[in-house]
């Protein structure tokens, strides 16, 4: 069967502020977590959640 191989992958929904999703996709991109030629939230939070990358809680003024 020809085609795209099937990943094992599992969706997942947040509803967020507007414009987050655009901000995480910039995050991504400008730290190299990208696909199709734009930054890839997915990868971005799979760095996250294997702690590839760790997040420093900082407060905003």
């Amino acid at each position: 069967m020809a085609g795209r191989k099937k990943l094992d992958r599992t969706n997942l929904h947040a509803r967020v502020a507007p414009g987050t999703g655009d901000k995480l996709k910039e995050i991504a991109q400008l730290l190299g977590y990208i696909y199709d030629n734009e930054g890839s939230t997915g990868q971005l939070l799979d760095a996250i959640a294997s702690g590839e990358l760790i997040l420093i809680a900082t407060k905003n003024r």
